[in-house]
């Protein structure tokens, strides 16, 4: 047997808090402690190899 409980919506936004479940998962305790680095690459982007295949480009 399952347990119902009814509740009027105030209620249930009172026992919710004043946080949204949105809020909570944005801001998760002890993320404000994390350093985060973002890394760096000293590498430059290199146009795309088809070897031997005919490709046809529009643009030329």
């Amino acid at each position: 047997m399952v347990p119902h409980v009814l509740l009027t919506y105030e209620a249930y936004e009172q026992l919710l808090g004043t946080k949204h479940v949105l809020d909570r998962l944005a801001e998760p305790a002890g993320v404000e402690d994390i350093e985060f680095i973002v890394p760096t690459s000293e590498e430059t982007a290199q146009p795309a190899s088809f070897g031997d295949l005919d490709v046809v480009n529009p643009w030329r």
